[in-house]
């Protein structure tokens, strides 16, 4: 059997259709894969290149560790209701705030976060499930600094 069909007139059927419908499935799934996610340096390649926080300001970095549950969602992500992100898996970026509190909102909920000159706080975007087996959404959690500082070392950085 030639994949998807190529080369041949006849339609698979039954247990060629099945695994005709199989290799479509998985096909479509690499694609997705291969070409969906983030790409391009990491973090940690660039950490040395990064301006440090700018003065009288703080940084909050957000981003989306790569999973596969939820991944083909990629809502936008707004901070104090200005859209910076498309939350893709995989990536991290940070914005530079005056002191004091913002909100960032994803998908329907938000976090808020109170910060200082100086500081950096970490946000990530975590998948969940409703409604069953189908349906995922990404919310904003925030993140002890230790972990967050870690968890964004090998996620491709977009900038800022």
């Amino acid at each position: 059997m030639l994949l998807c069909g190529i080369g041949s007139s006849r339609r698979p059927k039954g247990i060629e259709m099945t695994r005709y419908t199989a290799t479509s499935c998985l096909l479509s799934v690499v694609c997705l894969f291969l070409f969906g996610c983030a790409s391009g340096p990491t973090y940690s390649s660039l950490r040395s290149e990064i301006l440090p926080i700018a003065s009288g300001k703080g940084r909050i970095f957000i981003y989306r560790t790569s999973k596969w549950e939820g991944s083909a969602m990629q809502p936008n992500i707004l901070i104090d209701g200005q859209r910076v992100w498309s939350a893709v898996t995989g990536e991290v970026f940070f914005v530079d705030l005056p002191p004091g509190m913002h909100s960032v909102f994803c998908d329907h909920e938000t976090v808020n976060i109170r910060l200082d000159a100086s500081e950096s706080r970490y946000v990530a975007l975590e998948n969940y499930q409703v409604g069953g087996d189908i349906l995922w959404h990404v919310r904003p959690i925030l993140v002890d600094p230790d972990q967050g500082s870690q968890e964004i070392e090998n996620l491709h950085y977009i900038g800022h």
